[in-house]
């Protein structure tokens, strides 16, 4: 899908790049309000939250709340939206991840660090990032099991970035104790542990 939108040319000649899931949705004026902060207020980034009752968009929600931990813990597929430009840049999502693929799950929260990482390189002194902590994009509510489905898949992506910056390491590190208490609680095995 990625290949046939770059071969007709449709990242080159759109503002925003996202990949939402099938069942995901956008109230009104949404998408109006994305475009917005990525085509005429510069951000390079803007993630969100999602749940089954997401609010309308407003002047209000203009508070950014972004930090990396914010970015592993929400940007998502269905929550995450990417200036074409930068999309290019950081290329195509590792196959290694993702549901079905060698490592289930962390495919998103891989590409959002690589995005984060390639801002970190602009020659700028503005905020490229931007964090809306608030349900703006409907989905079903969060499930506590995916935690522990795709737990593997989401540590190895940090194990893989957590050498990159100071705040990456610390995440990753935190995971790896958190895993610990879900193996400790029997919620998920010992090899989920495993990122060799």
């Amino acid at each position: 899908m990625i290949d046939y939108s770059h071969r007709f040319n449709m990242i080159r000649d759109s503002d925003v790049v996202s990949f939402p899931d099938d069942d995901c949705w956008y109230p009104n004026g949404f998408l109006d309000f994305i475009s917005k902060e990525i085509k005429e207020l510069d951000f390079k980034i803007v993630y969100t939250k999602y749940g089954s009752s997401p609010t309308i968009v407003s002047l209000s929600l203009d508070t950014n709340k972004h930090a990396i931990k914010n970015l592993v813990s929400f940007a998502s597929s269905n929550t995450t939206f990417y200036n074409s430009n930068l999309f290019v840049k950081v290329g195509f999502f590792n196959e290694e991840f993702g549901v079905g693929a060698k490592y289930n799950g962390g495919e998103d929260t891989d590409f959002a660090i690589r995005s984060l990482l390639e801002t970190s390189k602009l020659e700028t002194s503005k905020q490229s990032i931007k964090f809306i902590d608030s349900i703006l994009v409907g989905h079903r509510d969060p499930n506590s099991l995916f935690k522990y489905k795709y737990f593997n898949g989401s540590l190895r992506v940090l194990k893989l970035h957590s050498l990159k910056s100071v705040g990456l390491f610390y995440i990753y590190f935190r995971k790896l104790v958190v895993g610990l208490f879900f193996y400790a609680s029997g919620k998920i095995s010992l090899s989920d542990l495993n990122t060799k």
